[in-house]
């Protein structure tokens, strides 16, 4: 006998209406789920270009405000005139590694005053769309070394032909792990005088100063450092993903040219070059801080760098930097923001940057301690 299967009423199919109801709401959750993402992607955009705003400024001023604040500091002497400079070029003033003026600044990007040096002046940010372009300062001052390396006898002398008798640590050998390079400029300072040098040589237990002799010879209570003379300015770094160098924070300075940045084939030379430091510093304006009484050591007027009348009594730094997203938010409004640097106008509603870059200010005041005496 042929049986025939007959399908229950709970195995019929849908019907026409109900699949276009069921594909409407499946795309308006999944139109739903995709809005959310998107949105989700956007403001995690935002946080982390904000955030690494943020970063970037702080990084900026911990590293400006310490190197200022050290400006000066030539051990337990004061006397910026007792410091003997054999360093080649150090006797002209608009040399970086003259010792003279020991805080200098770039105003509106001109020369360094008062040295009127022009070293790295030709690489500070062009005005470009801002109505102000970024000051640039100098800061200059001995680095201790008294942890990793010390005066190990008393000189005999001063003459150019004496040894710098020296132990190092960890290492008693100090060709090992060498907490001081060959061609590095180094210096030696007691409660009376300093004396800043090139080495020559490094040998296990001693250090060659080569050409000038030292003013003296120094016994086991003096102070070797690391003389430190940085330039600070705002320059066109690395492009962006327009093709467009985003303004990064540049420091000029003496170090050992291991990436063969003058293409002369010696990796082992000590010259001063542009460091790429942080993205994103768009604009840097200083005004320096004068005890004009000269008595309390309190800055009595801000002045910026062109109409500072005495570098020695400068007590004080006022910094203001405006920081920058490195990459445009599209998705964003357009920024026509004004915005002010201790009084001067970088954009204004007037003439904004006009573009789709998130901005912030960031200030600071700093006491120069070693001219706080």
């Amino acid at each position: 006998m042929k049986t025939t299967f007959k399908s229950p009423a709970k195995y019929k199919g849908l019907t026409l209406i109900e699949i276009m109801i069921a594909l409407v709401i499946g795309s308006l959750l999944m139109v739903g789920a995709m809005g959310l993402f998107v949105s989700n992607k956007r403001i995690y955009k935002e946080q982390d270009s904000m955030g690494r705003l943020q970063e970037n400024a702080r990084f900026t001023l911990d590293l400006m405000i310490g190197d200022i604040r050290r400006a000066g500091y030539i051990g337990c002497s004061d006397a910026v005139a007792s410091v003997s400079n054999t360093l080649a070029g150090a006797g002209t003033a608009t040399n970086l590694i003259n010792f003279t003026n020991i805080i200098e600044g770039s105003e509106n990007g001109g020369n360094w005053l008062p040295s009127a040096s022009t070293e790295a002046i030709a690489s500070v940010l062009p005005l470009g769309a801002m109505q102000t372009r970024p000051d640039a300062i100098t800061v200059r001052y001995l680095s201790p070394l008294d942890n990793e390396i010390s005066l190990s006898a008393n000189m005999a002398n001063g003459s150019a032909a004496t040894v710098v008798p020296v132990a190092c640590n960890p290492n008693a050998d100090c060709t090992v792990d060498d907490p001081i390079a060959q061609f590095e400029n180094i210096a030696l300072s007691d409660c009376a005088s300093t004396d800043i040098f090139s080495v020559s040589a490094v040998a296990a237990s001693s250090l060659a100063h080569a050409g000038v002799a030292l003013s003296k010879g120094y016994d086991t209570t003096s102070q070797l450092s690391r003389y430190v003379a940085n330039r600070y300015f705002i320059g066109n770094g690395m492009n962006d993903n327009t093709g467009t160098p985003i303004p990064t924070l540049f420091r000029y300075t003496f170090a050992q040219d291991k990436d063969d940045s003058d293409g002369d084939g010696n990796t082992t030379e000590f010259v001063a070059y542009n460091q790429p430091l942080i993205e994103g510093i768009e604009n840097m304006q200083i005004l320096y801080g004068e005890d004009t009484a000269g008595a309390d050591s309190i800055a009595d007027t801000y002045v910026d760098a062109a109409n500072v009348t005495n570098g020695a009594n400068v007590v004080s730094v006022r910094l203001a930097i405006l920081v920058r997203t490195t990459e445009q938010d599209f998705n964003g409004s357009i920024n026509n923001n004004a915005y002010t640097l201790l009084g001067s106008n970088i954009y204004t509603t007037a003439n904004p940057a006009g573009d789709f870059h998130r901005r912030r200010v960031f200030s600071a005041t700093i006491q120069i301690r070693n001219q706080s005496i």
